[in-house]
């Protein structure tokens, strides 16, 4: 009996560390908890068995089906039966949001779907995530927002910028 309640007590504990919401999570992604232990990243469900073999080197939590995980030093994404379905091959990126996820690759940030495929060519000098169809970028220290296609929908002149409950930009 004690097991099973410090086992809950430490499960709710868990799941309240959990990076995104619970209530911002898809059907799929909200029945997965990432869990690390001996220094290896994995996924268990809520009724605590392990889904996803705790083999990442560094996991993030789902989004959109996809999670950020590295291995060595770069970042790729898998889908929630653990399949890598985004080789490791970018130096840094944000969940999916929209359908996009900002990549990093050798200074320059871009977006990539689903898929992989990348939709918006590295060109930034730093981006994040989309929300309402818009996305803050930087280029040579001024910010803007560009569309899901691409396009500068406001120009880039801003030294700080502040949107949805959410900081971007640097003073």
């Amino acid at each position: 009996m004690k097991k099973s309640v410090c086992f809950l007590l430490g499960l709710i504990l868990l799941m309240s560390c959990l990076c995104v919401p619970v209530s911002t999570l898809g059907q799929d992604d909200a029945r997965l908890i990432c869990v690390k232990k001996d220094g290896k990243w994995g996924y268990i469900d809520t009724s605590g068995n392990i889904v996803i073999k705790l083999q990442w080197d560094s996991a993030n939590a789902f989004s959109e089906g996809r999670a950020l995980v590295t291995k060595y030093t770069n970042w790729g994404f898998i889908d929630v039966n653990g399949n890598v379905v985004i080789e490791s091959q970018w130096d840094h990126v944000y969940p999916f949001s929209e359908g996009l996820a900002p990549v990093e690759k050798d200074g320059k940030w871009g977006y990539i779907d689903a898929n992989g495929n990348v939709v918006i060519e590295p060109q930034w000098d730093w981006a994040h995530d989309f929300s309402e169809d818009l996305a803050p970028v930087m280029k040579d220290g001024k910010w803007g927002f560009i569309d899901v296609d691409g396009n500068v929908v406001i120009e880039l002149q801003w030294d700080y910028i502040e949107t949805y409950a959410q900081v971007w930009g640097y003073s």
